[in-house]
């Protein structure tokens, strides 16, 4: 069986698994869920309002917040343009923020909350690449910052490619840039890409 990316075969899984539960989550002290196409219709979304941002294959977004569904569905998205996710830890202080977002050159970010937007509010004037915040609970201050809603209302409505994208995507293509914590010098970046293995119980990403 000749391997296929993660994308194609999170598309193809949620075309055949439809209705059932694809990820749950925690929101009011009640536990909700999300099915395969729902998720699969969020993705689709999130990507054309990233695509309204100006973000195209290769350009790198990253995501500074905790563990949370949106981060997922947010990176599926990204990864589906050909672009490159940049986790950072929520623990990051604003120095390790500013190098991870120059070092990386990302054009986009997106914050959890106003503790993490104030961080990179505090280094933005040395971010020559970062175009675009995002912010993913809570009020909007500043030019160039935009809610999750905002966001989103950016992607209304547009029809996606997201089938033709996901199987022109190789499987050496750059996917991630996972940055060290940086204990020994400053944090730097472990590529990823987007590769796995044909059997589906053995998928796995590798490190280049």
């Amino acid at each position: 069986m000749k391997p296929e990316n993660i994308l194609r075969m999170f598309q193809d899984t949620a075309e055949r698994r439809g209705e059932e539960a694809c990820l749950r989550y925690k929101q009011g002290g009640i536990w909700r869920a999300l099915s395969w196409t729902e998720c699969l219709a969020q993705i689709k979304h999130l990507a054309e309002s990233l695509k309204k941002l100006g973000v195209k294959s290769g350009d790198r977004v990253a995501i500074l917040s905790n563990t949370r569904y949106e981060w997922t569905l947010l990176d599926i998205a990204i990864l589906s343009l050909g672009a490159v996710t940049v986790p950072i830890y929520h623990s990051s202080m604003s120095d390790e923020i500013q190098h991870i977002l120059n070092d990386s050159g990302a054009k986009v970010i997106f914050a959890e909350n106003s503790t993490q937007l104030e961080k990179v509010l505090k280094a933005r004037g040395s971010l020559s690449a970062l175009e675009r915040i995002v912010l993913l609970d809570g009020r909007v201050l500043g030019d160039g910052i935009l809610n999750f809603e905002e966001f989103k209302a950016l992607g209304q409505g547009l029809e996606s490619d997201f089938g033709v994208r996901v199987r022109q995507i190789g499987l050496e293509d750059l996917a991630t840039l996972v940055y060290t914590s940086g204990t020994t010098g400053p944090p730097k970046g472990v590529i990823n890409s987007r590769w796995v293995l044909p059997t589906p119980t053995r998928r796995a990403s590798i490190s280049s």
